[in-house]
Order: structure tokens, then sequence, then C-alpha cells
């Protein structure tokens, strides 16, 4: 709506994770379906059969809720509003001269992208300073041994007493002392001497620390982010929405686990067992530093990049980024009609060898009738 009034480039910018069915179509990026995952299948780019069978209804479910759903909805709201302009919500999206997204390639599949879509993962990011006293003392009182930093903030919505005394129970098992990020009431009657409970945490700076073992967390993108950058080992308690396909990349890059039913399989075991499987084994943290190091190696940090494209654009329009695919129709996009005109030799050849077989075939049958009739 900027843009019809005020004649102005405008980008979009979104938080969200991979490129899935909404930045695909409104950048026109392609997506084969046959190693590209759709957003929430919980799928790697090494799928099987049944798995790509899935792909695909995933697919055409989500076109069709945020092409046809989801845009008659923001179309409704935008008559309600008064804005006229006969340009439809998903027209405006595809009209963005940029697409700018809270992603990187260290946690995306190797797949095709647009000029004018832009990864610029982590821009939250930011080299760890140093702890305050309290910190500082709990984590040097670790010694070699170091620490675990919990923080799952959207779980305080589903824990209740039991659950917190659960995870407690877990943690203290655990031969590292915790430091847990924890918003609830009541301290949980469980909790070992080794955790400290915590209403705030500096988590950059905690996971920047050098005795800092483990990251256990929901799965956040911006989370996901922060383990990539200081290369801390992950271990993940997925709650809902895009939270198990970060968590299933970070695990594809050999630096994490995760509860694979998410919080509803959770308990004291499994959790004490996933803690101990990654900080017993130094692959995890091997891939996590490895991570880290391809991830930091970019001529640009994210919000350098960011600022980049968004004063290229400001400076030098967007047309020269953009596809002329976008001004293609849904069957000249896909080539269906340069394959129907490819597709009428072929058809009257095919018909044309069947003419010719059942004019032989009747010829045959007649002769035969014919020498018949003569014995």
């Amino acid at each position: 709506m900027a843009h019809d009034v005020l004649n102005v480039p405008y980008v979009n910018i979104a938080n969200g994770g991979p490129l899935g069915t909404r930045y695909t179509r409104w950048s026109d990026t392609p997506s084969p379906l046959s190693y590209v995952p759709e957003y929430l299948t919980h799928f790697t780019d090494s799928m099987t059969y049944l798995q790509r069978v899935k792909n695909v209804i995933m697919h055409a479910l989500s076109v069709i809720v945020y092409d046809i759903g989801r845009h008659y909805w923001t179309d409704a709201q935008k008559k309600e509003m008064g804005y006229r302009k006969e340009t439809s919500m998903l027209g405006i999206w595809r009209n963005s001269a940029l697409f700018i997204l809270n992603w990187d390639f260290i946690l995306e599949y190797p797949r095709p992208t647009q000029p004018n879509v832009v990864f610029a993962g982590g821009v939250t990011v930011r080299s760890a300073q140093p702890l305050t006293p309290d910190f500082e003392e709990f984590v040097q009182g670790s010694g070699d041994d170091g620490v675990v930093v919990f923080s799952v903030s959207t779980l305080t919505n589903f824990m209740d007493d039991d659950m917190a005394d659960m995870i407690a129970t877990a943690l203290a098992r655990v031969p590292l002392r915790v430091i847990w990020k924890f918003a609830g009431e009541r301290r949980p009657s469980t909790l070992g001497n080794n955790t400290l409970l915590a209403g705030w945490l500096p988590q950059g700076d905690l996971l920047g620390h050098n005795k800092t073992k483990l990251f256990i967390y929901h799965g956040g993108i911006n989370g996901a982010f922060e383990a990539i950058y200081h290369g801390v080992p992950v271990v993940g308690i997925p709650l809902f929405a895009d939270q198990v396909d970060n968590l299933l990349r970070l695990w594809s890059l050999g630096m994490a686990e995760y509860v694979k039913g998410g919080i509803r399989e959770v308990n004291s075991d499994t959790l004490y067992q996933l803690i101990m499987k990654v900080v017993s084994n130094p692959s995890y943290k091997r891939h996590a530093v490895a991570a880290s190091e391809r991830y930091r190696a970019q001529p640009q940090k994210p919000l350098e990049k960011a600022t980049f494209w968004i004063n290229h654009v400001l400076n030098h329009g967007a047309e020269h980024l953009r596809t002329k695919g976008r001004e293609l129709s849904w069957i000249q996009y896909h080539m269906l009609d340069v394959a129907g005109v490819l597709a009428i030799p072929f058809v009257l050849f095919i018909w044309g060898v069947r003419f010719c077989l059942s004019a032989l075939f009747c010829r045959a049958k007649s002769a035969g009738e014919q020498y018949n009739t003569r014995k």
C-alpha cells in the first residue's frame, strides 16, 4: 500500500525459517519437490519415495492455505480498511523489491534461489561479552566439567509443577553445572545442587563462554544461530511450528539431538540420556565448531548484508534482481503450452501408426476370409 501511495520500493523482512511455499511463490523461486523439503514436513533433502509423495501433498496444501485461504482473508481485510486498489495481497507480496529472510545456507539444504532473496540469518547474533560477577563465579566453579545452559522460554506456558520437577530431576543427575532460565512461581522440589535458577540469562554471552558444553532449548531460529555462531552442541525439546524443522537441520549438521516426540514425549530419563549422549561424545562439539567456522566465513555480517541490499535497491531499483517468471501465467511458467504443442506431432504419429496397423489388420483379415471362401 505504501508503494502505491508513495511510489517507493518496499522490502519483505521475515524472521521465519526456510524458504517455504510462501516465499518461493512470492519470489518465484524454483523449489524442486524431489529434493527440497516443504516447510513443516520434518524431512531432509534425502527423501524416500513415500516422503516425496508426502512432500508433494504438503506443498499442495500449503498452496491452498496461502494462495486461496490466506489471500482471500487478507483481501477482505484490505477492503474493510478502505483500500480499493485492485492489486491482490498476493500481488503486493510478489511485488516486493527484496525478500530478506532470517535464514542462512548453514541451515538450508542446497537449493536454487533468486537474486532478490537475501539470506541474512542471525542478525541478532553478536560476540560474547564478559559475564556479570554472579554468573562468572558460578561458571568458573564448574571446573573442567563445564556448564549446561537450559533456556526453553516458550516452555514456561506449558510447564506445570510436575514437569518442572521432572526436568529438575534430569538436570540433577548431570555431572555438570546447569544454568536454567526459569520463570516458574514455585522452585522445583527436586532441584539439584548443581543447578542455578535465573529469571533472565545473558544467553549469547553464556553460549560464547569457553566452559559452556551444551545448550538445551526449544528450537527457535534465533537460538539456532546463536548455537551455531558460538559452536555449542544442542539438545532440543520442540514445542510447535518450525522448531522441529530447525532442530532437524541442526541434527543434520551433526551438532544436535532432540526429543523426537517433542514436549509430549519428554521424561526425566530421555532428557538425561540425550544430555549425556551429546556431552560425552566429542563429535557433537567438533561438528558444532565446524558449522561455526563455515557460518562465520562470510564477507559480510548478516546485518551488514541486509543493509547493503536495502541501500542497493534504494539507489538502483530492483527490476534487475526480479525474474520475469512472475509475469507468466501458471501454464506458461510450467511450459505446459509448449509441451502441448510438442505433443501434437507425437499424438499424430501414434494415431498414424495405429491407423496403419488397423488398416493392415483389416486387409489381412479380409484376405483370410476370401481364401476360406474359395476353399
